[in-house]
């Protein structure tokens, strides 16, 4: 079984369709928290598959695209105000 992170992505793009499908792409794993901010829990391998979908998008001279991985320390430590809860672990049992 793979273990999921919490992956944080930010981006931003001059130009409004790449800017459009870079968030269609990050809608389909992860939750927008803002404009152009997502958060979600991925596995290495959802996390390579997303950011190799993310670079076809993209123009690297013009767009600007990060991901951070938090560790449960740095989720603890992660100060958020404002009406957008923390992202929570999904929990999956298969019986």
């Amino acid at each position: 079984m793979s273990q999921s992170m919490l992956c944080v992505f930010a981006y931003d793009s001059p130009d409004d369709r790449r800017r459009a499908r870079i968030a269609r792409t990050l809608e389909d794993v992860a939750d927008r928290v803002q404009g152009s901010v997502f958060e979600g829990w991925l596995s290495e391998r959802q996390l390579e598959e997303t950011w190799r979908r993310v670079q076809q998008v993209v123009d690297p001279a013009a767009d600007d695209v990060r991901v951070y991985r938090l560790c449960s320390y740095c989720l603890q430590q992660a100060r958020v105000l404002g009406p957008q809860p923390r992202q929570a672990a999904a929990e999956y049992w298969i019986v």
